[in-house]
């Protein structure tokens, strides 16, 4: 059985207002609903992937004998790097009070990327970045200073914590 879906971008003949705004809404709803996924759980083709097409040509010459040509063409993906921080935060406090923020950058790129980590105080006060490696949200024995880029593959998140 086969089944098809037939979306109307014009108008059209309508027996029912309620049927015409009920489709358009259901398309709506799609649309929005595809917009509003996380960008991590859009595929990426990974960096280095080979993409080959064969083009084959056959015709008939004025002589009546049929003639075949065919060709392969090889294309290598390239890397784009892409970073998403979650959930971007920022607070405004006294100068005594310690802040800790936890984060998880993820590298939504089609490859391993070195992600770089700074925070900044606009207060000019010292800030310091941890790379939550148990991903408690909490400053642990095992959460290492950050200061390289972390390295990440594809699709893949870290967690941080950031204190002042």
């Amino acid at each position: 059985m086969m089944t098809s879906l037939i979306i109307r971008l014009g108008r059209s003949a309508r027996t029912s207002l309620t049927a015409d705004r009920v489709s358009y809404a259901r398309v709506g709803a799609l649309v929005v609903t595809l917009l509003a996924l996380p960008q991590v759980l859009r595929a990426q083709t990974p960096a280095g992937t080979p993409i080959t097409m064969i083009s084959v040509l056959s015709f008939v010459g004025s002589n009546g004998l049929t003639y075949t040509a065919a060709d392969t063409l090889t294309l290598t993906v390239g890397q784009v790097g892409g970073v998403d921080v979650i959930p971007q935060r920022s607070v405004v406090t006294d100068p005594s009070t310690t802040v800790t923020f936890t984060h998880t950058i993820g590298n939504i790129g089609n490859g391993t990327d070195g992600i770089s980590v700074t925070a900044t105080s606009r207060a000019g006060w010292t800030t310091r970045v941890y790379l939550d490696a148990d991903k408690s949200g909490t400053l642990t024995a095992g959460d290492a200073l950050i200061t390289s880029p972390v390295s990440l593959p594809m699709a893949t998140t870290a967690g941080m914590t950031v204190k002042r």
